[in-house]
């Protein structure tokens, strides 16, 4: 009757210490956040050792093509019902810079440079690019780290720890960041590479909303966007 993180109820039934047998009911509670941490995996084992139950309620923000195939995989006669749209605060300053792909880590570090930002976001599409772009901004003389799915529980909270308190002043992340991080000094959100929809968009602009004035927007698109 209490809500578990899929890794260690996993471990309690290798344990001998926990039982699914009776369960009638899962939930698996923000399924796209999940998939994007990386644990795909331990959330479809979960739902296989609970193929008997009953009823499977699926919560997400959002719908991409992963959370679709497993909706579809371990549901049947499902029935998609949406609350509400989320919309973009409408008190936010958007801008767009037209960059071509291969000026994206010139463009990001002027940018930086010139808005010298307290607090920082920027976003990268995939794992891989947003360690690397981290990378990039450290190798620049930038406060920076990575937040990204592959990383273990103890190390994303330390890298948020560290932005929280100010000692990294830019965090380069996947969606991963998008929900759930609340930084109310955050003065700057970049969006190197664009969301695959327009709902991980708003919940991206949404980490730029807690600060009064709120901060700034930034959207690097071709020319011929």
């Amino acid at each position: 009757r209490a809500p578990a993180a899929p890794g260690r109820l996993l471990a309690l039934l290798e344990q001998g210490s926990g039982k699914l047998d009776r369960v009638e009911l899962v939930v698996p509670d923000e399924a796209d956040r999940m998939l994007d941490m990386g644990f795909k995996e331990e959330v479809e084992k979960v739902l296989t050792a609970t193929a008997h139950r009953l009823q499977t309620i699926l919560v997400s923000a959002t719908l991409p093509a992963d959370v679709r195939a497993l909706a579809r995989a371990h549901t049947k006669d499902a029935h998609e019902v949406k609350v509400e749209e989320a919309h973009i605060p409408t008190a936010l300053a958007h801008h767009r810079l037209n960059v071509f792909p291969e000026q994206k880590e010139i463009a990001i570090i002027a940018l930086l440079k010139q808005e010298n930002p307290q607090r920082a976001i920027v976003f990268l599409r995939t794992r891989d690019r947003a360690t690397a772009f981290a990378k990039l901004l450290k190798q620049n003389g930038f406060a920076a780290d990575a937040l990204q799915g592959e990383m273990s529980h103890d190390q994303r909270r330390h890298v948020f720890d560290l932005f929280s308190r100010g000692v990294s002043r830019i965090l380069v992340a996947t969606d991963l960041a998008s929900r759930g991080l609340d930084v109310p000094e955050m003065e700057l959100v970049v969006n190197v590479d664009l969301p695959g929809d327009d709902a991980q968009y708003v919940h991206r602009t949404g980490r730029a909303s807690r600060l009064h004035p709120p901060a700034t927007v930034i959207r690097f698109l071709l020319p011929t966007q």
